[in-house]
């Protein structure tokens, strides 16, 4: 690990260096900005460092690099033959902040790179975005208990830290590509399950690899479908008990209870899987614990398949979210869902539940209670046929692009504030007279503070604009900037002044933004680290 070290700091890019540390070189910076002897400390305090893995798109020092879990469009992912494999993954040319909501599936992600006594390298700003107390439970549930700090230093300019942690996870072998094609059924559409089993055995190179189709209904129920040559379908009779309630917990169990294969893919019979499956499922990665697969309908429109809930007590609203984002009131929409064998006979279905009971998000809160976080596979794809138009239109659609926030509309009335805390709770009286300096200056983007959507009141309309006043924290040093996105535009920062003590932006919002209802997605940096319980957005009449 020494030598790696050396070798390391010998070959870090020439970037600017970064200023003097007591008993510390002088070291150029990295790619992101961190100085390089933060990433030497790092690696020196972890047990083991042979096979390290920069998670970004240039690597220093010759270190293996993937971007997968910064992309998007790559469902944050790394390339599937770097599961398990590493002692140390480093999160530094980004800070994990700058995922937004999604940070869990970039952090689940750099913990499938590790293998059992693995370590992460995290930078990491305070604020809004990742609280260290939801980020620290997480790895707590994921470790049993066994994750600790190796090492926590300062970035100087940046106004992040650097985490060592850890992660001791029990050891996981990487399943091979071998399916277990599950599907429920109450016998009363011989057809669907003929359309499913056809589906798997249609599948490209189905043939080449293990797999079964298990179907679990009532007797007589696969007789049309079984093949004495293939010998690939088995009936798992339905239990007698419960069938006018549609036991549908209990017969996901005993699917899964039989299943022969590590992976094992669950669905109602409306259902069926496409050409394309197991290429799909081979570029997204058999490492997986709870997977939602790509759903559409039978003339090609995306179902809801990626979706969340507004909470757990009212189930309300249920939202179709953007391929994009995540949410923590995300669950793994039980129409059909792919999960490692094991993950499900660990947490299996509730059997208290039946159809039609938000079986499916009782079961994802009891894995996420695991720390495991549900994914989506956008290679992997389903389709199904819409047996109640109700299933769809009971989703709200979110465009893709923008942070998933699914706390109710704000309706505070104009001149009072809109309620953007993190628990969606409280609301605040009409402002007072702006009052406090002003400062100027030229826009810096490096610390990210926040992200928040909130939807502008219907007392707006027919404004010519409007002004927002974000109320960011204590006030931070006289040379603070602060830089503001407002649905991926920059917006000029009018004025920067301390109002009671906090640190306040104001901003012009024009009439194309200034639009009753319409949600606006902020984004917010600043050059110093700003602290904060809450975020306070105060609207008034402008233009």
């Amino acid at each position: 690990m020494t030598a790696l070290v050396g070798d390391l700091v010998a070959d870090l890019p020439d970037l600017p260096g970064v200023p003097d540390l007591p008993g510390v070189p002088d070291l150029p910076a990295l790619p992101g900005g961190v100085p390089g002897h933060v990433l030497a400390a790092a690696l020196a305090a972890c047990p083991a460092a042979e096979r390290v893995l920069w998670v970004g798109h240039v690597a220093p020092g010759g270190l293996d690099a993937d971007a997968g879990p910064l992309d998007p469009a790559r469902d944050r992912r790394l390339d599937p033959a770097r599961h398990r494999g590493y002692d140390v993954a480093v999160l530094l040319e980004e800070d994990l902040a700058a995922a937004g909501s999604c940070w869990p599936l970039v952090v689940d992600e750099l913990l499938r790179a590790l293998r059992p006594d693995g370590a992460l390298v995290l930078r990491l700003s305070r604020g809004l975005v990742v609280h260290r107390h939801e980020l620290a439970g997480m790895l707590h549930a994921r470790t049993g208990g066994r994750v600790r700090s190796l090492l926590r230093q300062p970035v100087p300019g940046l106004g992040a830290e650097v985490d060592v942690l850890s992660v001791p996870q029990t050891p996981v072998e990487v399943p091979p590509l071998a399916v277990s094609f599950a599907v429920i059924t109450d016998g009363r559409q011989p057809e669907r399950v003929r359309a499913f089993v056809e589906s798997v055995r249609a599948a490209e190179g189905m043939s080449t690899v293990p797999y079964e189709v298990l179907v679990c209904g009532p007797a007589g129920c696969v007789d049309h479908v079984t093949s004495e040559v293939l010998g690939d379908v088995r009936l798992v009779e339905q239990p007698a008990e419960h069938t006018d309630r549609g036991w549908i917990t209990r017969k996901k169990n005993l699917l899964v209870q039989v299943a022969q294969h590590p992976l094992v893919l669950v669905a109602h019979d409306r259902y069926t899987v496409a050409p394309t499956f197991l290429a799909g499922l081979a570029a997204y990665g058999t490492d997986l614990d709870l997977v939602v697969p790509r759903q559409t309908t039978t003339d090609g429109t995306r179902y809801p398949d990626w979706t969340a809930i507004g909470s757990d007590t009212t189930l309300f609203p249920n939202v179709e979210m953007p391929y994009d984002g995540y949410s923590a009131q995300v669950y793994a929409n039980g129409g059909v869902v792919l999960g490692r064998t094991d993950a499900l006979r660990a947490t299996p279905w509730n059997e208290a539940l039946f159809w039609d009971e938000a079986e499916d998000v009782e079961l994802t809160r009891r894995f996420q209670a695991r720390g495991l976080v549900p994914r989506l596979a956008r290679a992997v794809q389903a389709t199904t046929v819409v047996t109640r138009p109700a299933q769809v239109a009971a989703f709200e659609r979110r465009p893709a692009g923008t942070e998933v926030d699914l706390r109710p509309a704000p309706r505070a009335p104009l001149g009072e504030a809109v309620p953007v805390r993190a628990d969606g709770s409280g609301l605040l009286v009409a402002p007072p007279a702006v009052r406090g300096r002003t400062r100027g200056g030229a826009v810096a983007l490096a610390q990210l503070l926040t992200e928040v959507s909130l939807t502008l009141p219907g007392e707006v309309a027919g404004l010519p604009g409007l002004e927002l006043l974000l109320r960011l924290g204590p006030a931070a040093g006289a040379d603070c900037v602060v830089a503001v996105t407002v649905n991926t535009v920059d917006v000029p920062v009018r004025d920067l002044f301390v109002w009671d003590d906090v640190l306040t932006v104001r901003l012009t919002l024009g009439p194309d933004l200034a639009q009753a209802h319409h949600t606006l997605r902020v984004r917010i940096r600043s050059t110093e680290p700003l602290v904060a319980d809450e975020l306070e957005v105060v609207l008034l009449p402008g233009g």
